[in-house]
């Protein structure tokens, strides 16, 4: 009897395939899973417009690519509240993959749904010396 390899390979690469995707979607480490839990937070503060519970989830370092501190984000976080941004706002972070490198739990992407239209982020986050999870780094990807 003479065993085809073409198709026992497809079926491998198919179970290593599915098994990939479950390891890099969701967290996976104690880090991962205290980072998510974090950004949770933070994504209820989004919602509910409560701009202190959006502030505290940011570590003073944070930064973006444009080169944004942490000092500006509370005039951020009030203009947007004040605007109505945030209303009708939901946040799926179901497929979002989560890493741990050194100190830093990446998280990508973090999907907002809005009447404007998706938008997709990344976030950074480090547990910083008082034990708590904030962000350290975020910034749109599409």
């Amino acid at each position: 009897m003479k065993i085809s390899i073409k198709p026992v390979l497809l079926l491998l690469s198919a179970i290593g395939l599915l098994l990939a995707g479950c390891a890099s979607s969701g967290p996976t480490t104690p880090e991962a899973n205290a980072a998510a839990d974090a950004l949770k937070r933070f994504h209820r503060a989004e919602i509910t417009g409560d701009v202190d519970g959006m502030v505290a989830a940011f570590s003073d370092n944070w930064t973006n690519p444009e080169g944004a501190t942490k000092a500006v984000l509370r005039g951020y976080f009030e203009g947007a509240v004040a605007q109505g941004a945030f209303l009708n706002l939901s946040v799926n972070e179901d497929d979002a993959g989560y890493s741990f490198d050194g100190s830093i739990v990446t998280a990508t992407p973090i999907v907002y749904n809005s009447p404007a239209g998706p938008s997709h982020f990344t976030y950074k986050l480090k547990k910083e010396t008082d034990g708590v999870w904030r962000i350290v780094n975020s910034y749109q990807i599409q």
